[in-house]
């Protein structure tokens, strides 16, 4: 798990509804393997918003068998990422590989 933050290009923004979208995000194949992922695990985002860095963390809503990186970012009044991150379609934004918080991810006993 890496520390490092990458650039990469919006692959797509879908609108679900008026005030949330889903990002495709376009990880090149090089990156790949840092960015895979299990079910459970989130995306960190940064960028400078009026000269503030900002970081806000994603859960990816796509299968890790669907090999694509969605998130789905709810638009919020005066939410400074989120309107940021609402209009990055054909754009880049810089994030850190997948992660989970210790113990998130559910473990099930099916006997």
């Amino acid at each position: 798990m890496s520390n490092q933050f990458h650039t990469v290009q919006v692959k797509d923004i879908h609108k679900t509804t008026s005030d949330c979208s889903v990002i495709t995000l376009n990880i090149p194949e090089e990156l790949a393997e840092t960015f895979s992922y299990k079910q459970g695990q989130y995306i960190t985002f940064k960028a400078t918003i009026n000269d503030e860095e900002i970081r806000r963390s994603y859960s990816l809503c796509s299968s890790p068998t669907e090999e694509e990186w969605k998130v789905a970012v709810k638009k919020i009044e005066d939410g400074r990422f989120s309107s940021f991150a609402n209009d990055r379609y054909g754009r880049e934004m810089t994030c850190r590989s997948c992660r989970h918080q210790e113990g998130s991810i559910p473990r099930y006993n099916l006997q």
